[in-house]
């Protein structure tokens, strides 16, 4: 959004104050950002004092960026301090730097993370025993029983299958690159070998040979947001622009295609798994998934995000 001549309020209380151009957009980590934006248009080039003036001003006003722009150019006085304070200077009629403020207005940025679980940290359950809830430790390596004493998986397992199908999209979006603590509580559950199938109630096998029904249970696990940005190349087709990238994350080969046809702007997604099966989505931004490009009935259970 861009607002010509727009007044913000000053920290200090003084009033408002107006700045020639403010821009608000979104930074490649989705936080807002907003942009001043002041213009010149003198015979002379404006020297440190004119940035000095502009440093001043984006404190007063916290705008988390700022761009200068005059007609006549800069001193190289300016162009120094302008540097060093992390200003973009623009001079019509010359390129603007695509890695500046402006430059990356508008471009199209992609990566990938990852949630690479790192250790179990501790797990705990409540078991019911003669009609009594108890709480027990569980370790890691425990097996985890059907009621027919058919071993079922681990409890680490049985941890990592909840985990799964937990919404952990927050926690990726905001700690990339960063080691997280997450939590994992399950009440009243049930497994299933297969989507739809019967619900298969959980036992604790005891030393004294009893099986125990899991009622719930809690998971502390320390993980590790992995986030690697994607080369994007751009082009045209038919008079769309788009731009295409593709890399890995975790087994799956994803390619994505940003695109600006007449109907607005658009994210695709071809997912490749290890057993070479292709499949196609389109991003939904209101709901933060992926939903198959040809939508069926119900599209819930083909619901990815």
């Amino acid at each position: 959004m861009v607002a010509e001549s727009a007044m913000l309020p000053d920290r200090t209380g003084a009033g408002l104050r107006e700045v020639d151009v403010l821009i608000t957009s979104r930074a490649r980590d989705s936080r807002q950002v907003r942009i001043g934006v002041e213009c010149r248009d003198h015979i002379q080039k404006p020297d440190i004092t004119w940035v000095e003036q502009v440093v001043t001003k984006q404190a007063a006003l916290e705008l988390d960026q700022m761009v200068m722009v005059s007609s006549s150019g800069f001193t190289a006085g300016a162009v120094a301090k302008a540097r060093y304070y992390g200003i973009e200077l623009v001079t019509p009629e010359r390129p603007i730097p695509a890695d500046g403020p402006l430059g990356q207005l508008g471009q199209p940025h992609l990566e990938f993370r990852d949630l690479i679980r790192e250790r179990l940290i501790s797990v705990s359950g409540q078991v019911s025993r003669n009609g009594d809830s108890q709480a027990i430790p569980l370790p890691a390596g425990a097996a985890v029983f059907d009621a027919k004493g058919m071993v079922l998986c681990s409890v680490a397992d049985l941890v990592g299958i909840f985990l799964d199908g937990a919404d952990l999209r927050e926690v990726v979006a905001q700690a990339p690159g960063q080691s997280v603590e997450l939590r994992v509580r399950v009440s009243d559950f049930v497994l299933r070998r297969d989507e739809g199938g019967d619900p298969i109630e959980v036992f604790i096998g005891t030393r004294d040979g009893q099986l125990l029904r899991l009622t719930d249970f809690d998971a502390v696990l320390g993980a590790r947001v992995e986030a690697r940005p994607v080369l994007l190349a751009a082009a045209e087709l038919q008079g769309t622009a788009y731009a295409v990238g593709a890399g890995h994350v975790g087994d799956n080969r994803a390619l994505v295609i940003f695109s600006d046809p007449p109907a607005g702007e658009r994210m695709s997604v071809r997912v490749t798994d290890a057993d070479g099966q292709v499949s196609d989505w389109i991003a939904d931004r209101s709901t933060q998934t992926l939903r198959p490009h040809t939508s069926p009935a119900g599209p819930e259970a083909n619901e990815r995000t």
